[in-house]
């Protein structure tokens, strides 16, 4: 299954840099790394602010009739009041997802977590449109950067130095760089809604034969 994993960026209860802050709240609990499964990653601030009915947005991506954990009102609170920062987490079981959910919930800072279908357009346009960040496999960890979005000319460094450091001291045994190359880009022939689609409709023809979705997710 594929989920997002929802915090509210606001500074009362984090007071840092959200971003750095989730990775370090996430990865110290050990519960993907223990999965085994290769899981990607993506986040990101869920920008709410550019749609003409940015509550009807917000009801369907959060709390369309899909699984999802945490409480209802807090997330709505954080939706309307605050800034709502995601992960965006490939291949996880359910168990994971429960586990990852029982050791992060005492943080003020977290919101819950629901399941994402990208078939639902509110999902397509907030969480495939997050940057990646990480490609995770046990105790291996792989930072996404981009050298064709590099632009030397502005003195841009892709490789985001700060992150890969925590990450190293995140609870992996190796953390290395991998160049996403035209992913992403707008260069990418891939990124349309018909990709996805068809995507989808793999994934759950595959899900039917060999056993439930948490085996047909990539």
């Amino acid at each position: 299954m594929n989920i997002a994993v929802l915090f509210d960026e606001r500074p009362v209860p984090y007071g840092g840099y959200t971003p750095h802050l989730v990775l370090r709240r996430v990865f110290e609990t050990g519960s993907l790394q223990s999965s085994d499964r290769l899981l990607l990653i993506r986040k990101g601030s869920v920008l709410l602010a550019g749609h003409k009915d940015p509550h009807s947005v917000a009801e369907r991506a959060f709390f369309s009739d899909l699984w999802r954990l945490g409480d209802p009102e807090r997330l709505r609170t954080a939706y309307r009041e605050s800034v709502v920062y995601a992960w965006y987490v490939t291949n996880v079981t359910r168990e994971t997802a429960v586990e990852l959910h029982q050791a992060i919930s005492p943080d003020p800072a977290y919101l819950g977590m629901h399941l994402v279908d990208l078939m639902i357009a509110e999902h397509r346009a907030i969480y495939r449109r997050m940057a990646l960040g990480f490609r995770v496999h046990g105790r291996r960890c792989w930072m996404f950067y981009s050298k064709v979005e590099s632009l030397p000319e502005f003195d841009i460094d892709a490789q985001d130095l700060e992150t890969f450091e925590l990450l190293a001291d995140a609870g992996f045994d190796e953390v290395t760089w991998e160049d996403i190359g035209l992913r992403d880009s707008s260069w990418d022939e891939y990124d349309t809604t018909d990709h996805f689609e068809r995507l989808e409709a793999l994934r759950r023809l595959l899900s039917t034969h060999l056993g439930g979705p948490d085996r047909a997710e990539t």
